[in-house]
């Protein structure tokens, strides 16, 4: 779905570049997708029960949170002594998400912490001790690329679009340059040292997530040519196929070489 929707944004792209506000219209966009429009009605018992669901992980999160400065942000999910392990990059985005738990209970109108300045303050301090330690500009990827690439930008650009206005603008440029460092152009994979494989490009579905994170870092960094770089790598994904990756002209869909 948020590929769909990223498609959809694409189409107020191509102009943002000439005037600061057309970003702004992106972003409020976007933090509609992620925390429900002004005509959501929250009286509703399934939508107030989400709500709530919504406050209570954004409080055991909170509550949860180690204090200080270091390293290991929540003490359940702090595997990060096996950089050759798949594990040790997977907690890296289950981290992202813990944050993104604490910055959408924050953003999100009708729930029990909504605007919560202690919230606010947790979700700043864990954010700038993630992209101290494990996610930041400059450091080797390990593990799943799929982590550093799409998992964990996407959660961290979640999180400034969410708490917008929230943070200072130093951490957010150290978690734009992070995202932007893992990501420099979504037609390709990135190697270990952030450099670029030319020789691999992405198709399918990991080259529409890598799109988004484009767009995404792009609209919130207010850079036009960080928006058209995602917008125009979604291109060839929509293109018929007669191998490999991609839609065929039976109307199936084949990721990863051989999976319908």
């Amino acid at each position: 779905m948020r590929k769909l929707i990223a498609v959809a944004l694409v189409g107020l792209a191509a102009g943002a570049a000439h005037a600061g506000d057309d970003f702004d219209v992106l972003r409020e966009r976007w933090q509609v997708r992620l925390a429900g429009s002004p005509g959501l009605d929250r009286k509703d018992p399934a939508v107030r029960a989400q709500l709530q669901a919504i406050g209570e992980a954004g409080r055991k999160a909170m509550a949860a949170l180690t204090p200080g400065t270091g390293p290991v942000l929540w003490a359940d999910i702090a595997d990060f002594d096996n950089p050759k392990g798949l594990l040790a990059s997977a907690t890296v985005t289950t981290n992202a998400r813990r944050i993104e738990d604490m910055a959408l209970a924050w953003a999100t109108p009708g729930s029990p912490l909504y605007r919560d300045a202690a919230l606010a303050a947790a979700v700043s301090a864990s954010l700038d001790r993630f992209v101290r330690h494990h996610y930041r500009q400059g450091r080797a990827a390990f593990g799943n690329w799929w982590n550093w690439q799409i998992g964990t930008p996407l959660t961290v650009l979640d999180v400034l679009a969410l708490m917008d206005g929230a943070l200072a603008p130093e951490l957010k440029r150290r978690a734009l340059d992070a995202v932007n460092w893992y990501v420099p152009d979504p037609r390709f994979k990135t190697r270990d040292d952030g450099s670029l494989n030319r020789n691999y490009l992405e198709t399918g579905a990991n080259l529409l997530d890598k799109a988004l994170v484009a767009i995404l870092s792009g609209m919130l960094d207010k850079d036009g040519a960080r928006i058209a770089l995602g917008r125009d790598a979604i291109g060839p994904s929509l293109e018929f196929v007669e191998r490999g990756d991609g839609f065929y002209r039976d109307s199936s869909f084949i990721q990863h070489g051989y999976i319908a």
